[in-house]
């Protein structure tokens, strides 16, 4: 199934999410935390996660609802055949009530497909992610090319995509009309590019040109949740370049990126030890989960992020 067609008419006791687009994971995500009642108490986040303890946490019935939700993700490791039998003993017969979600971002729980729903979260059709943005401004007058031209700059990326419709709009509240040369003069092409010579620049520990680039970023209105995703994306692509056995070529192969971004991944990585880099991980995760949860604001939640990166 894909994460365009996705929907809780029918509830799994195991949802399994592949594919790189946040956007969609987090639609996904959101759609399943929906079901939950009293989510302090009936939902687990687990990331780098002891399986067992997570089998233990799906094993607890819901309290004050029907359901209780364990969200695995940012699992990185290899499973061993006991972690493997474990679950999917548990997949034969799953917690009633209990719903398991799994970001499974290096494909550690494919094993488990057969008794789960698997969600692809890629945006690779180009063709539905036009007509998603003309829907999203359907209240809007659009010259031609417009929706195409917004796609292109933002790479298909449904999370930048999704920032830049909500600029569109404040931009365009008493006209209602957008045409190309708005979307080119307000979207920038290179946030992806700054934010891997922000990245750099922390590795380096150089701070004062890390601070400029991040200033020049959020000055510009560029939108908080992505540029988050791309930090914790940018550091996680570090750590895998930092554990893998992989070649470079294997690995951007996985991660479906250019040899070139592994290649400096690896370089950059080299400024931190792993359990540095797991640490940053599950730091900026966290910081994710805060403001998706309604805990801080996403301005708050990048600001977090970026003191602390310039801390470690």
């Amino acid at each position: 199934m894909h994460a365009t067609d996705f929907n809780t008419d029918k509830k799994y006791p195991i949802y399994i999410l592949r594919g790189s687009d946040t956007y969609l994971k987090d639609k996904v995500t959101a759609s399943i935390t929906a079901l939950i009642e009293e989510r302090d108490i009936n939902i687990s986040i687990f990331t780098d996660a002891d399986i067992f303890g997570v089998l233990d946490a799906l094993s607890v019935a819901p309290l004050f609802g029907d359901y209780r939700l364990a969200i695995v993700r940012g699992y990185d490791k290899k499973l061993s055949q006991k972690e493997k039998d474990a679950l999917t003993a548990y997949a034969g017969d799953p917690a009633y009530g209990s719903i398991l979600l799994i970001d499974d971002t290096a494909d550690a729980f494919k094993f488990l497909a057969k008794h789960a729903c698997t969600v692809e979260c890629n945006s690779s059709d180009e063709y539905y992610i036009i007509g998603w943005v003309k829907s999203e401004l359907k209240d809007h007058e659009l010259s031609a090319g417009s929706a195409e031209l917004l796609v292109k700059l933002c790479g298909k990326d449904m999370q930048r995509i999704s920032g830049e419709i909500n600029k569109l709009k404040a931009f365009a509240a008493r006209t209602k009309k957008i045409n190309t040369g708005l979307i080119a003069e307000l979207i920038s092409r290179d946030s992806d590019i700054q934010v891997y010579e922000l990245t750099n620049h922390l590795a380096k520990k150089d701070y004062p040109s890390a601070i400029a680039v991040y200033n020049t970023l959020t000055q510009r209105g560029e939108d908080s949740v992505h540029l988050l995703s791309l930090l914790t994306n940018q550091y996680r692509r570090m750590l895998y370049a930092a554990i893998s056995p992989l070649g470079v070529a294997e690995l951007a192969d996985i991660l479906k990126v250019k040899e070139f971004a592994v290649t400096k991944a690896k370089e950059a990585a080299k400024n931190y030890t792993k359990q540095g880099l797991r640490k940053i991980v599950d730091t900026l995760t966290t910081l994710e989960y805060e403001f998706k949860s309604g805990t801080m604001n996403d301005k708050t939640a990048l600001d977090c992020a970026m003191a602390y990166l310039t801390a470690v």
